[in-house]
């Protein structure tokens, strides 16, 4: 079957056909079928069918012609001798790859893919016969510049395994958040940078990948959301202990001012909240009847329930001067949703010094490490905000417990810990305000080409803004909408950010891809996409609208993995859904 000259992929089935005519008795199904087991050679997901890029295919065909070759004599001394249970794949006339016939299904990682595209054509300097293993695989080489790389690669690995990959994410879930897959997401970049290449991970989320990308060189973290891009900021270089410690004093004295107005407001809801956390537990359904009444009887700013009419005046007072003294906005509008009454009033107190501090990195540091402990001592279902946790019998002891976290202890421990892993980070991530053509246009005048921009955008129809609102509210504190039990942001009001992916029409959210990645590529930089085949939009189709539009190369790199079922069981029952995530590089090839 012939391929039209503007398609781009091709089908598993007739890939296959095509290589056993091209290469007749050469051809090898079984050794094919290893290769794309391996994710030596990735494939696609489409409709339900496996694809082919063209570009992978002739890398197919390669690998095939180059194991079916007879042996140099060269390659005798570099086989792997310490059992007889392996296979092999030669990845070039000088390098094996070897894994034990157990680990068959094993797939590669993406440093053994970066051989095959950059490395491959035989080296006629020689070293010793050396032997890496790294993830699993073991590589075997006579070629000094692969020996060089696999060294490389080692470290970087060593690096940033000894980091914490993402603060946030350490003290709660996020959706979507790369943290296990930096290492994946690095490697596959790496080869396609310069030494002075600078990044921006232009939709960052909770920051994981910019603080890997804070080993490689200068960063900039953008999020249509401000609190996404504090996270990524307080993951980088550029806070010491010394600052920290000398933060925290400051800020103390402006904390304890806010916090003395308050107990004075809400003086008799403290106490009582106190006393019911001091409750003999075994008494368990006095204690749960106690704290349920406490809950029902506690007021709240709502725009969407009945609310006092004090309470309300209030309110609307601040959204006036949302600056004004004493800041109150969690108390009135979180407390015994997701915070005790106790961390509301801390919560407060602390966002109220904050402001007072005049140095603007010393506030972005404190407000990033505040949105953290926010996060860390909140009742949520799986870290978000989308709804309160329902108080019952089986949950109550749980939430009391939470609930009896000091918010001001998590911050100045936080603000310590935090500081002292910037201390080890090689680069700053600086912050660029959202959304993605904000940060793009950030770049003009910059030498452009030198530029790779990391792109995470939504896998799913998820409305992150409604997730994660209260992070955001703790940025702007700006006494916003209150609306149903999450106490949400008003959406129609222009509150939340309404996101480009947030659509039922996957051609839609296609089209935007398409056009991020375009904008990306012609104003020079070099793309890393981020996406799963559990995704809305079909891979195949953007790479191809993007191919047709641009002249570009594109790299693909793929490994299995786990996604989060968002509390839902999978039909296994373990919450967990089996996926392949990939990395496609776009490079300008003008």
């Amino acid at each position: 079957m012939s391929i039209a000259e503007n398609e781009y992929f091709i089908q598993i089935d007739d890939a296959e056909n095509r290589l056993r005519r091209e290469l007749n008795e050469n051809f090898d199904y079984f050794l094919f079928k290893k290769i794309i087991n391996k994710f030596l050679i990735v494939t696609v997901l489409d409709n339900g069918n496996k694809y082919l890029s063209i570009d992978e295919l002739k890398l197919c065909k390669k690998l095939i012609k180059l194991n079916q070759q007879k042996q140099v004599s060269d390659m005798e001394d570099i086989y792997y001798n310490e059992s007889f249970l392996v296979e092999t794949i030669r990845l070039s006339k000088d390098t094996v790859l070897i894994y034990e016939i157990c680990d068959s299904n094993k797939v590669i990682p993406a440093f053994v893919k970066n051989i095959l595209y950059f490395y491959s054509e035989e080296c006629f300097e020689k070293c010793e016969a050396t032997q890496f293993e790294l993830l699993g695989i073991v590589v075997r080489t006579v070629n000094p510049k692969i020996c060089s790389y696999i060294q490389n690669a080692i470290f970087r690995k060593y690096k940033l395994d000894r980091l914490k990959t993402s603060n946030f994410a350490n003290s709660s879930s996020y959706m979507g958040t790369k943290k296990k897959l930096t290492s994946f997401i690095i490697e596959s970049m790496y080869p396609h940078c310069e030494k002075d290449s600078f990044f921006l991970d232009i939709m960052c989320g909770s920051g994981a990948v910019s603080n890997a990308l804070a080993q490689m060189g200068y960063v900039y973290a953008s999020d249509a959301q401000e609190f996404c891009s504090l996270l990524a900021k307080i993951q980088g270089a550029g806070f010491c202990k010394k600052q920290a410690e000398k933060l925290i004093k400051e800020i103390y004295s402006y904390y304890n001012y806010n916090l003395g107005e308050l107990k004075k407001i809400f003086s008799k809801e403290l106490e009582l909240e106190d006393t019911i956390f001091r409750m003999d537990l075994d008494e368990k359904e006095k204690v749960f009847d106690s704290y349920k009444e406490f809950i029902n009887s506690y007021q709240l700013y709502s725009d969407t329930y009945k609310c006092q009419k004090d309470i309300y005046d209030k309110i609307n007072n601040k959204k006036k001067e949302i600056r004004s003294f004493p800041y109150f906005l969690f108390t009135y509008y979180f407390a015994n949703v997701f915070f005790g009454v106790a961390q509301c009033v801390q919560l407060d107190s602390i966002r109220y010094a904050i402001d007072q501090i005049a140095d603007e990195e010393d506030r972005e540091w404190a407000l990033g490490v505040l949105i953290v402990v926010t996060s860390l001592i909140a009742t949520t279902y799986g870290g978000h905000f989308a709804q309160p946790k329902r108080l019952d019998m089986d949950s109550f002891e749980k939430i009391l417990i939470q609930r009896s976290k000091s918010a001001w202890i998590e911050f100045s421990k936080r603000i310590l810990t935090i500081a002292a892993e910037s201390e080890r980070y090689s680069y700053r991530i600086e912050r660029i305000k959202g959304p993605w053509e904000n940060a793009l246009n950030y770049f003009r005048g910059y030498k452009i080409n030198q530029l790779v921009v990391y792109l995470d955008a939504p896998y799913k129809r998820e409305e992150y803004s409604r997730y994660y609102h209260v992070l955001e509210t703790m940025v702007k504190y700006d006494y916003p909408s209150s609306e149903y039990k999450g106490r949400m942001r008003s959406k129609k009001g222009g509150e939340r950010f309404s996101t480009e992916f947030f659509s039922k029409s996957s051609e839609k959210i296609e089209k935007v891809f398409e056009k991020i990645i375009f904008e990306i590529l012609t104003r020079g930089a070099i793309c890393v996409w981020s996406y799963s085949d559990n995704g809305v939009v079909s891979m195949k189709s953007v790479v191809t609208k993007i191919k047709e539009k641009t002249k570009c190369n594109v790299f693909f790199y793929s490994i299995p993995y786990k996604h989060s079922s968002q509390g839902k069981k999978s039909k296994k029952g373990i919450g967990k859904i089996d996926v392949t995530e990939y990395c496609i590089v776009f490079v300008n090839s003008d």
